[in-house]
C-alpha cells in the first residue's frame, strides 16, 4: 500500500471562487443544502463570517477540496466553535 502523506491548506476566504456557485449547485443535487445558503448569504452580504472572532475557510490538499468550515470564537472562553 503506498501512503502519501500531504498537509492540509486552511485559508481565511475574503471572496468566494467563481466555482462556489457550481460546488453548491452539486451539493443540493445531492440533498447538502448548507453550501447553497452559505452564497446566498455571502452574495447578500448578510453573513461572511468576516467579523473579529469569526473565521469562514476551506480545507484543500493538493487543489482537491476536502471541506469547508465556518468557525466563531466563544467570548467566554476564547475557544474556536464549529457552526
Amino acid at each position: 500500500m503506498l501512503v502519501v502523506e500531504a498537509s492540509v491548506d486552511i485559508v481565511q476566504l475574503e471572496t468566494l471562487p467563481p466555482s462556489f456557485a457550481v460546488l453548491a449547485a452539486e451539493a443540493a443535487a445531492e440533498g447538502h443544502r448548507f453550501l447553497g445558503r452559505m452564497h446566498r448569504a455571502w452574495l447578500s452580504g448578510h453573513n461572511r463570517f468576516d467579523q473579529p472572532g469569526e473565521l469562514s475557510a476551506p480545507a484543500a490538499r493538493f487543489y482537491e477540496r476536502l471541506g469547508f468550515e465556518r468557525v466563531a470564537q466563544d467570548t467566554a472562553t476564547h475557544r474556536w466553535v464549529p457552526l
